[in-house]
């Protein structure tokens, strides 16, 4: 499963379609916070193989804190990707 905002949605599905991954990938466009929405789709702590963010923990009050909130959801091995719009030295 991935999460993505709803912003880029549109351009991931269309990716997924594109490489007939549609019985691998399910979208979920979600907020970590959205415990329903994650719940509806089966998302509890440590189910998830990937998470992607897109532009969000630039926007969050503590992105370190979001993160870990991410990672607690993964599987052990699991990925978190996100992408960025600006340049971090971290």
């Amino acid at each position: 499963m991935w999460s993505a905002t709803l912003t880029f949605a549109p351009d991931c599905e269309q990716k997924i379609e594109e490489h007939g991954l549609q019985d691998v990938y399910e979208l979920v466009a979600s907020g970590v916070q959205e415990s329903d929405v994650l719940e509806k789709h089966g998302i509890t702590e440590r189910s998830l193989d990937t998470v992607l963010r897109i532009q969000v923990l630039c926007s969050v009050p503590v992105p370190k804190a979001r993160a870990k909130e991410l990672y607690r959801l993964l599987k052990p091995g699991g990925k978190l990707i996100f992408w960025e719009h600006h340049r971090n030295s971290d």
